[in-house]
């Protein structure tokens, strides 16, 4: 598999290939997995990194088309899910196994970046890329690669880069993401309350700045997860959280309030 494997990146190095080429990437590092043989290419003989700038360069490939070609997509997220399993069992065999996601971030950065420019072009939720996007993020979220700082890209991202002419299937994500983030309690407690702040005035837009019934929904989750936050801490005063959520009307705190008492 290794003849065919390097075959099939010369070949879409070369712009010249069929989605069977992809395939010989993908196939062998599901069937092989934890494979001495496979391990020992990937690791000394440059073959993860090759593979992960096969992978970015299909990614990019979809820049400058208006619309996504689906299976290039698909395939080049599962070749990078692929990839990122591999790099989580990699790491436990080198001697600085535990590098808090220091090594998947350097890896993975790019990825993440294109597959949110992927996400721009999309018009709604039920199609297979969202669903393998979601799935990747949920495994870099398990691989230690968000931290604190992710959330402030976030809600920058989320602030300057909104388009309300799109169907903002990408705002979704990134709220959903922010949903995730709260949800796990290494990123948690990384966060000071003014951090939980900035979330909630960013959310206060979407829930009620804007008709987009996605929007509405996936940040009302996010504002009632950050109340479950707050009421965790162990300086909780209701004072300081009504303080905090003062820029949403009364009822809309009311429902968040409903929505966080039923997680």
């Amino acid at each position: 598999y290794f003849n065919h494997m390097s075959k099939a990146i010369n070949r879409i190095k070369s712009g010249s290939f069929t989605m069977k080429h992809i395939n010989y990437l993908i196939e062998p590092l599901i069937t092989c997995f934890q494979n001495q043989k496979m391990t020992d290419w990937l690791t000394n003989e440059n073959g993860f990194d090759e593979l992960l700038d096969v992978a970015i360069m299909l990614l990019k490939s979809t820049d400058d088309t208006p619309s996504i070609p689906s299976k290039i997509s698909s395939k080049s997220i599962i070749l990078v899910h692929c990839l990122l399993v591999w790099k989580k069992f990699l790491n436990t065999l080198s001697e600085n196994a535990d590098d808090d996601g220091v090594s998947v971030r350097m890896c993975f950065e790019e990825v993440w970046e294109q597959i949110l420019l992927m996400l721009n072009k999309f018009s709604d939720y039920g199609n297979e890329i969202y669903k393998l996007a979601q799935e990747f993020r949920d495994s870099l979220m398990l691989s230690h690669f968000f931290k604190k700082h992710s959330a402030t890209r976030i809600l920058s991202m989320l602030v300057t880069e909104i388009q309300p002419d799109t169907a903002g299937v990408k705002e979704t994500f990134l709220i959903e993401t922010l949903w995730k983030m709260l949800q796990s309690p290494t990123i948690c407690q990384q966060f000071k309350k003014s951090n939980i702040s900035e979330i909630i005035q960013t959310m206060s837009y979407f829930i009620m700045g804007t008709d987009n019934t996605s929007w509405n929904f996936t940040s009302a989750v996010v504002l009632a997860r950050c109340l479950r936050v707050l009421q965790t801490t162990p300086d909780y005063t209701e004072q300081e959280t009504e303080r905090l959520f003062d820029c949403l009307p009364k009822n809309v705190f009311k429902m968040i309030m409903f929505i966080a008492s039923n997680e």
